[in-house]
């Protein structure tokens, strides 16, 4: 059987740059420019100064695709899902034959929230409206997306057979082809700087109500999404779309690094992520849930020898 495309890009990168060297400069993976995530390194990077980092973004198409270059050592650090970082260190999935064995947990950040939004004159006003209606599938270069998508239809009842699906490369794609009107719902980030500009450009969108009993839904959600959580999310705090309480889905995301990453640089960033709460929630709203003792919660694969320090010093419990 001929290895998938994405995971031939992944092999090539290890080839190519798996006997380097960390770079000097100290960059972190995110999402395009703009997107929640890269504004979430935005905000790490402020509070690293604190202790005389230089962390700057490296954006690219999607946070999956930076993963490979993590692992070689040629960036310090990613952001990345819970779902993701596991697949790609068990080389599972779309990294099925190139475990990705060097990258190494440093903290959890926060549990992301995302929905599914419509066009708040779209006329769809539940999970059973989008029948027959268009969505984003594929997602080549998201690890996330298509199971995202599925495990969000399963939580309303509905399955890729439901609906119409319009094949995308990623989240970008997903964006763009719902700003063209080629598709009727879009995956996004309740509490994003980037889906309130996706909100104005529109003319205001509608977070639907995944489901009306998150917990007879779960194991259905999980089928496609196993580090999935249906939790209520409120109006207010930058939250885009939602007036009423509103079942949506949420997984934790992380920043993680490799075994080449340096001890005293994941240190450094460490304490000042641990002790800049405050300074974060002035940049990211959605931080607000970021907990220092819940830094070490983690996934089937090993932490960063200078974390597991880190965490033995303050006492928060990681194992």
């Amino acid at each position: 059987r001929s290895m998938p495309v994405f995971s031939k890009f992944i092999a090539a990168v290890i080839v190519l740059f798996g006997f380097t060297s960390s770079a000097q400069t100290t960059n972190i993976v995110t999402s395009d420019k703009g997107s929640a995530i890269y504004n979430l390194a935005l905000s790490l990077a402020k509070v690293a100064t604190k202790e005389g980092i230089d962390l700057r973004p490296r954006p690219y198409k999607s946070t999956s695709q930076g993963t490979p270059f993590v692992n070689a050592g040629e960036v310090d650090f990613g952001l990345e899902n819970a779902f993701a970082l596991g697949q790609a260190y068990h080389g599972e999935g779309k990294y099925q034959g190139v475990a990705l064995a060097d990258l190494r947990l440093v903290a959890r950040l926060y549990l992301l929230r995302t929905s599914l939004y419509v066009r708040k004159d779209s006329g769809i006003s539940s999970m059973d409206d989008l029948r027959g209606k268009r969505v984003a599938v594929g997602f080549g270069t998201a690890v996330v997306g298509d199971h995202l998508q599925r495990a969000m239809l399963a939580a309303g009842g509905l399955s890729l057979n439901d609906v119409i699906g319009v094949k995308v490369s990623g989240f970008r794609a997903q964006r763009e082809a719902f700003l063209d009107e080629r598709i009727d719902a879009v995956v996004a980030i309740t509490d994003s700087g980037f889906t309130a500009k996706l909100a104005e450009q529109v003319g205001g969108l509608i977070a639907l109500d995944l489901t009306n009993s998150p917990d007879a839904v779960i194991n259905a959600v999980r089928e496609h999404l196993p580090v999935a959580a249906l939790v209520e999310q409120s109006a207010g705090h930058g939250v885009v779309g939602i007036e009423t309480q509103t079942t949506v889905l949420s997984y934790d995301y992380f920043l993680y690094a490799s075994t080449t990453t340096p001890d005293d640089v994941v240190e450094k960033l460490m304490r000042s992520i641990y002790t800049g709460k405050d300074e974060l929630v002035e940049s990211i709203a959605s931080l607000r849930s970021f907990e220092p003792s819940e830094m070490g919660i983690h996934i089937d694969m090993p932490f960063h020898p200078a974390a597991a320090q880190f965490y033995e010093a303050a006492g928060v419990a990681y194992k």
